[in-house]
């Protein structure tokens, strides 16, 4: 799987001058305000956190390996964010220990960065198991504009499986 750098091809300047602390806060914002507007779910509708308000319609989620990549809005909320709530309906997340901004650019980590309880089936292929779990995440954003433009994600997949009681890490040494 091959996930691609940003459609900006300016993710890494070592050369560059330092961006514009403006820019920086105008990103931070951005994202803070829609990880807020995630806490806003009201178990029922998608449409209740508006993430519309906060991503380019042509946004681009590059998830991690067993949830995949999706485009736009719908594509995100079908293939990743609906499935994902169905499964974990009472996370609580933002427990980020760093959240930076460079120009365009936000990054953020927790580890854990969310707890929830395993509800809902259908999730990576697992059952409802009733567990509480936690997660390790990993995400970046770019921002273009007044909107995120794309997100880079990434979670502990193999630990998060184990916690649901799949542990992966056996099978993949065997080959």
């Amino acid at each position: 799987i091959f996930i691609p750098g940003p459609k900006t091809n300016d993710g890494v300047c070592p050369e560059a001058p330092p961006s514009c602390p403006k820019e920086s806060a105008k990103s931070l914002d951005l994202v803070e305000g829609m990880l807020f507007a995630c806490k806003k779910y009201d178990q029922k509708n998608l449409e209740s956190m508006g993430m519309e308000a906060y991503w380019h319609p042509q946004m681009l989620w590059y998830g991690p390996t067993g949830i995949g990549s999706t485009f736009g809005v719908d594509g995100f909320q079908q293939g990743h964010q609906g499935p994902f709530l169905k499964a974990f309906p009472d996370r609580e997340g933002g427990n980020h220990k760093a959240r930076f901004a460079d120009g365009v650019y936000v990054a953020s980590t927790g580890w854990p960065s969310m707890y929830a309880t395993h509800k809902g089936s259908g999730w990576l292929g697992v059952d409802a198991t009733e567990k509480s779990i936690t997660m390790r995440v990993m995400d970046w954003w770019r921002r273009d504009g007044d909107s995120l433009r794309e997100n880079w994600v990434f979670i502990d997949i193999p630990e998060l499986l184990k916690q649901m009681g799949r542990d992966v890490l056996p099978y993949v040494s065997k080959g």
